[in-house]
């Protein structure tokens, strides 16, 4: 049994690499998590404002009748 204490270098390098592996990993799972918010929330305002059209034209042709 060796008496030394403490972490070695190449211990230190290989937790560095292995946060950073993990890191990036996360940041590109939140990344596309946020990109596919942005886009339902532009399909949910685009939908909303064709319902409310559908909706006056609907309004407009029952008034014309």
């Amino acid at each position: 049994m060796s008496d030394e204490k403490g972490v070695s270098l190449t211990e230190t390098l290989i937790g560095i690499v292995l946060a950073s592996i993990i890191a990036m990993a996360l940041f590109s799972f939140m990344e596309s998590y946020y990109r596919s918010q942005t886009i339902n929330r532009q399909l949910a305002v685009r939908a909303s404002s064709i319902a409310i059209m559908a909706e006056a034209l609907t309004h407009t042709m029952a008034l014309s009748d």
